[in-house]
Formats: structure tokens, sequence, C-alpha cells
């Protein structure tokens, strides 16, 4: 399955790794390399996770508190976003529509 970050997930992702490294030098490589484990497994599986909203499914990094939104069709997997567990609901509907 062939795997498509939008512009604003490669910025989430950007913004997380760079947080995660100003805590402590190698944490954002270790949140990247969740966050690719846990892309890996849904490219394998896409709808083994939760439907979150009409075709978006999402599913939580291990070890971090975020959560990966993506949508899935014609062997096209497009994460749409990265998002901390505590953003509102409204915020992540405005973002993955």
């Amino acid at each position: 399955m062939k795997i498509k970050l939008k512009a604003s997930a490669e910025k989430d992702l950007l913004e997380i790794y760079s947080w995660y490294e100003s805590q402590r030098l190698g944490l954002g490589k270790s949140f990247l390399i969740a966050f690719e484990a846990k892309l890996n497994l849904i490219a394998r599986n896409p709808f083994l996770f939760q439907k979150f909203y009409k075709n978006v499914y999402r599913v939580f990094l291990d070890r971090f508190p975020y959560q990966i939104f993506y949508s899935s069709q014609d062997n096209l997997l497009t994460v749409l976003g990265v998002f901390h567990f505590k953003r509102s609901e409204a915020y992540w509907k405005q973002r993955v529509k």
C-alpha cells in the first residue's frame, strides 16, 4: 500500500518531534520510530482500527499520547494528521474533513 502524508500531517510530525527533542535528546527520534511502526501496521490492515468520522480512521501510538488520523482508498493510505489525544473532537473533525 502506498502511503501519503498530507502537508499538515508532516507539519504535525515536525512540531511533535521538535518538542520531544527539546525535552530530551533522542526522544523525538523515539517518537518517530513509534509513529513509523504504527504506520506500517496500518498499511498492512488499514481497517483494523477505529472508524472515527465518515471514512476517517484513528489509531493511538504506543508510548506517546498521540493519535494518527488517516483514510484509505484504492491502495492509498493518506495520513491526515497526528494529534495529541487531549485535542478537542471539533479540532480533529475540522482538520480531517
